[in-house]
């Protein structure tokens, strides 16, 4: 039943007119933020962290609209996972740096995009589907019913997907390998097997080392990748060149060159990014635990 009603929530939320949908997310956000949510807090933690010079005043400020902005995200995603991707495609106006896909094509090299919780990446996805063709990996939730929604909206335009596991990875290879664009989350914390520690705006962060390992052995292409949130309804899609780093043969180095990359994807519009997430949970040599749970009075 649980999974069944959250998916009739998103199908509702996503019936509704754009400015509307936009509306009541910023609202949730609102909302979320006023209530002094641990998602609040968590946003906090993280902006102090990652930007240790801005002022009370300014963290307070990219908090709050982190989180209207997150809510905005998350009545989107219920459009983009109910409505036709030409609803989206239409509202698209403004493409940057797709010469840098375009030259990577003509020059016959293998692509990964780099795609980080910015934006609204299931636009993005839409975009990319209609003018190329994409291969990445996708891992089922267990809300049944959602999980159908969701798999049906990102692949209906072609794109292929692999599963989250070691045989999706070794599938993600060969699609490199045959020149293929793939895309891949460059900003989620790996189990501790699959990553090594490199600074993310100077703090040390459990970064995923399959990004860096691909790279390296197929001699790819990285461009970073995402869809921006515009006014009245519109989008703009951006690729961008990662930091140089990220293409180091040392293993340590391409990843911090990973966690440079996305920090420069995150300045084109930092009230976007999913700050929410507990990205430094994990902490090297038994180092205190960043995110405290709020303890009632």
């Amino acid at each position: 039943m649980k999974d069944k009603l959250a998916a009739a929530f998103f199908k509702t939320i996503g019936s509704l007119p754009l400015p509307v949908n936009r509306w009541l997310g910023r609202e949730l956000g609102w909302f979320l933020w006023a209530s002094n949510t641990e998602l609040k807090r968590f946003t906090e933690t993280n902006l102090r962290l990652c930007y240790p010079d801005n002022s009370i005043k300014q963290t307070a400020l990219l908090t709050k609209q982190s989180m209207m902005e997150t809510g905005t995200t998350l009545f989107e995603l219920g459009a983009a996972w109910s409505k036709d991707p030409a609803f989206f495609l239409k509202r698209i106006v403004e493409v940057e740096g797709e010469e840098l896909l375009r030259n990577a094509m003509a020059d016959n090299r293998s692509i990964m995009l780099l795609a980080p919780h910015l934006g609204n990446w299931e636009v993005a996805g839409f975009f990319l589907q209609h003018h190329y063709a994409m291969t990445t990996m996708y891992k089922p939730i267990k809300l049944k019913a959602l999980d159908d929604l969701i798999f049906k909206a990102r692949t209906q335009l072609g794109l292929k997907v692999l599963p989250a596991n070691n045989r999706g990875v070794i599938a993600l290879f060969k699609s490199l390998k045959k020149k293929e664009i793939v895309a891949i989350l460059p900003d989620q914390e790996p189990d501790s097997t699959g990553g090594i520690f490199a600074p993310l705006f100077g703090i040390d962060a459990l970064t995923p080392v399959i990004t860096s390992k691909m790279i390296q052995k197929t001699d790819a292409i990285a461009l970073g990748y995402y869809c921006l949130r515009l006014p009245k309804g519109r989008y703009r899609i951006v690729f961008k060149e990662p930091d140089p780093l990220i293409y180091s043969k040392d293993l340590l180095e391409s990843v911090t060159g990973l966690n440079r990359s996305v920090e420069k994807f995150i300045s084109d519009a930092p009230e976007q990014y999913q700050w929410e997430y507990r990205r430094f949970s994990k902490r090297p040599n038994k180092e205190p635990k960043l995110y405290k749970k709020h303890t009632p009075a």
